[in-house]
């Protein structure tokens, strides 16, 4: 039998817990309004505060970060063989409510973005001239960029919206309880005594959304004025990022108003092909064999390497820093946009079943991200080793246009 509706289930935490749940909302849109305002009227202040705790956070609690990330790829793991793989996320009977390549596209979507065209071919060629620890620009340096860059975007990535996803996946579809972050933590204790721990979830849930996509809706604005002004020579100025910001929020709320199985699911397939036209071009038109051996040797050298890299902060080496503004940037990242992709990655995966839950969130997305990189920061690799390079101290106009040769005469 199904438990209480979500309804009737919410109603008695509401009863059980004197602090209503609107608090959560007053509480948030009050620290998300006091920071904004901050910053409106002393940027300094406010990004010498943001420096210290990020500072803190990096230099103090690095071990933490890593080994909790490493944690939840393990359970990951754990959850994907074991025994409750079986489990399905909703009722016995329910089936899934999208179809896998809809579900898939609208997973990389909602979890990654523009971030990998920017650094698709950035921040392998990056870590190729400055890998930590070794000589830049070897072969052993390039071998070391595509397993660096991996563990950047890789299983680890996917394993913090996995986890994040998955609980709230289970909670609401499988026990029929409201979709909150604090979910687990009202059930574990039935509304006992622990009004404050559940709102200070929930309250950190919505500082981490908004913080978080206020950065990543900054740096795409920024990449994509960046992008007009070297194809168009559009103005570098901030009337264009807003015209940016304006186009965005529209296509958002068109999309948003349309629907999940409509507007976004349809956005997600265009975005998908769109996304898989553009790595097939580079493949077939660039150096074809040598990016599938860069694929091949990246897939041995990630899984291979995977162990010692989830646990890698290199002390001994006095590469703190380094890892402070790669690694742990990352991670830090993907923790602070777990809550939000989480809540998206769950809605879109009812019916499906714990094991292909974890095989299609945390393998299949992270696979694709290494043909992803083996494609354009190969050829990168292949533009600087064996073409005109120039991609290290790249200047506008002249170097695209001889690195865009380079790609399509390199086979």
């Amino acid at each position: 039998m199904r438990g209480p509706t979500l309804a009737a289930r919410d109603g008695e935490w509401h009863k059980m817990n004197s602090i209503p749940i609107n608090t959560v909302f007053v509480l948030s849109i009050l620290l998300c309004g006091g920071t904004g305002l901050w910053g409106v009227i002393d940027p300094a202040s406010m990004t010498g505060a943001a420096q210290t705790l990020t500072g803190f956070a990096f230099n103090s609690l690095d071990w933490f970060f890593l080994l909790l990330c490493t944690g939840f790829l393990a359970l990951s793991i754990v959850l994907a063989v074991g025994p409750y793989g079986r489990i399905r996320l909703g009722h016995d009977d329910e089936e899934p409510e999208f179809s896998t390549a809809s579900w898939i596209a609208m997973l990389f979507a909602g979890g990654m973005g523009a971030g990998l065209l920017f650094w698709g071919v950035a921040e392998p060629m990056h870590h190729y001239y400055s890998p930590p620890g070794m000589r830049g620009g070897t072969p052993e340096a390039a071998r070391a960029a595509m397993v660096i860059t991996n563990l950047h975007w890789g299983l680890h990535a996917w394993a913090i919206y996995a986890v994040c996803a998955l609980v709230i996946a289970y909670f609401v579809f499988r026990k029929d309880a409201p979709a909150l972050i604090s979910t687990p933590i009202r059930m574990a204790f039935n509304g006992r005594g622990i009004n404050i721990w559940a709102h200070t979830a929930d309250v950190l849930a919505v500082l981490a959304v908004v913080f978080g996509l206020a950065g990543s809706l900054s740096m795409g604005t920024l990449q994509v004025r960046a992008g007009l002004g070297e194809m168009f020579g559009v103005e570098q100025t901030t009337a264009v990022s807003l015209y940016i910001v304006l186009v965005l929020a529209v296509t958002f709320m068109l999309s948003a108003s349309t629907g999940l199985d409509k507007g976004i699911k349809t956005l997600s397939n265009i975005n998908m092909l769109l996304a898989i036209t553009m790595l097939l071009y580079i493949i077939f038109l660039g150096p074809t064999r040598f990016i599938l051996e860069t694929f091949t040797t990246t897939i041995g050298d990630y899984f291979s390497n995977l162990l010692a890299i989830s646990f890698r902060l290199f002390p001994y080496q006095a590469l703190t820093e380094w890892t402070a503004r790669w690694t742990l940037t990352y991670l830090i990242w993907w923790l602070a946009f777990g809550p939000f992709v989480g809540i998206f990655i769950a809605r879109i995966s009812r019916g499906r079943t714990i094991r292909e839950f974890m095989v299609g969130v945390v393998l299949v997305p992270t696979l694709f991200s290494m043909l992803w990189f083996a494609a354009l920061g190969g050829t990168g690799f292949y533009i600087e080793m064996f073409g005109p390079g120039g991609l290290s101290d790249w200047s506008p106009r002249t170097s695209r246009r001889r690195c865009f040769r380079s790609l399509i005469t390199s086979r």
